[in-house]
């Protein structure tokens, strides 16, 4: 394989969600993709069976995180939620998008296990005897309450184990859910804090000199942009991301603090991770992408990048991006400057109409003149 098609086979994977120095082992052959392979890699390195976490949008797992998880879907659907924040413009409350994310954990067998024996998780009842190496003192400064959440404290504070296992326990987020109608599961709670646990996505290559946070490894089909990457690629839609890839740069998936579920945000982050820019858009009832928000620190301006993004992300996605009903005046110019007839035939139709006639015309002959 050629130097430009490694570095445009790089630049998919990481689009996916893949680390960039994962990415460049599997295109470079080091690290076979079959299922076979990974499932052989996976087994090595005692990863055991799929679990799932309910989690926000806005905070996605790590493999650098104590995460709760559990083997029946149905409970961790009930956590996929991001709580709720206030609509103004409906004088309403709105729940935040959420996520389910199925996981894999490689603690194995050392688990401090608590049958619950169908007990709600709130009430739960333990003896410092029943974690040999745990003093009473720690006992007592550690466990707070008949819990969940109070014995896997515990079994942290103790040290030696790699987290904690609560057999057929009773564990349900929301307050529309009746006790009667709860179904127990096993669920645990996995000290991904500690240098030897890792977890990861199914769908991760389970490289085993990767040790970093990113449990991905693979497209999550998570909602937003997310889903809309995964639907959408294909061998051709390359171009856009790997001139993002030359430049240092790649996309990531985020989501906005105040976002519904037809929201999405990608940021563009350099190869240290950090972010330089980005923009947020929302599905419209056609499909397109309408964009409603970007951003770009000053030092990148004028280079591009933006541009660049959004062509990448049309690549990627399969849709197309349109512009906001209202635009700011840099807004406008970026617009201007990349699709100038679209530009035109909206000014046509009066879709600008709250600007004065003679400032939007200023607007359109300075952005013109920018782009020659």
């Amino acid at each position: 394989m050629s130097a430009a098609s490694i570095l445009k086979a790089i630049a998919k994977l990481t689009a996916k969600g893949y680390p960039e120095e994962v990415a460049e082992r599997i295109a470079k052959g080091e690290l076979p993709m079959d299922p076979a392979s990974v499932a052989k890699r996976a087994d090595e390195q005692g990863y055991g069976p799929t679990m799932y976490r309910g989690h926000p949008n806005n905070n996605p797992p790590r493999s650098d995180q104590d995460l709760w998880m559990s083997d029946d879907i149905d409970v961790s659907e009930t956590y996929v939620t991001g709580g709720e924040y206030y609509d103004e413009a409906t004088d309403s409350y709105k729940r935040l998008p959420g996520t389910l994310t199925p996981l894999k954990h490689n603690a194995g067998d050392n688990l401090f296990r608590y049958d619950a024996e169908g007990e709600w998780y709130e009430d739960l009842h333990i003896e410092p005897s029943d974690v040999p190496g745990l003093s009473e003192t720690q006992f007592f400064n550690d466990f707070r309450s008949g819990s969940t959440d109070g014995i896997a404290e515990m079994v942290k504070a103790e040290g030696t184990r790699k987290g904690t296992e609560f057999k057929d326990v009773v564990d349900y987020a929301g307050d529309d859910v009746h006790m009667m109608d709860m179904q127990t599961a096993n669920v645990h709670n996995i000290l991904g804090s500690r240098p030897d646990v890792k977890i990861r996505h199914p769908d991760a290559a389970f490289d085993p000199q990767y040790n970093g946070p990113n449990i991905m490894g693979g497209a999550a089909g998570t909602a937003g942009l997310a889903g809309l990457l995964a639907a959408g690629q294909s061998d051709d839609s390359e171009a856009s991301v790997a001139s993002l890839a030359k430049r240092g740069l790649r996309i990531v998936e985020g989501h906005s603090p105040a976002s519904t579920s037809g929201d999405s945000l990608f940021d563009i982050v350099d190869g240290r991770g950090d972010d330089i820019g980005g923009a947020e858009f929302w599905v419209t009832p056609g499909g397109d992408l309408n964009a409603y928000g970007m951003r770009l620190y000053p030092e990148h301006r004028g280079t591009g990048i933006m541009n660049e993004a959004y062509d990448a992300i049309e690549e990627i996605s399969g849709r197309k991006i349109e512009p906001s009903d209202v635009l700011t005046e840099d807004g406008m110019k970026f617009w201007i400057r990349r699709d100038p007839r679209k530009m035109q035939k909206l000014y046509e139709r009066e879709r600008f109409d709250y600007y004065e006639k003679d400032v939007l015309d200023s607007i359109f002959a300075e952005a013109l003149e920018a782009k020659r």
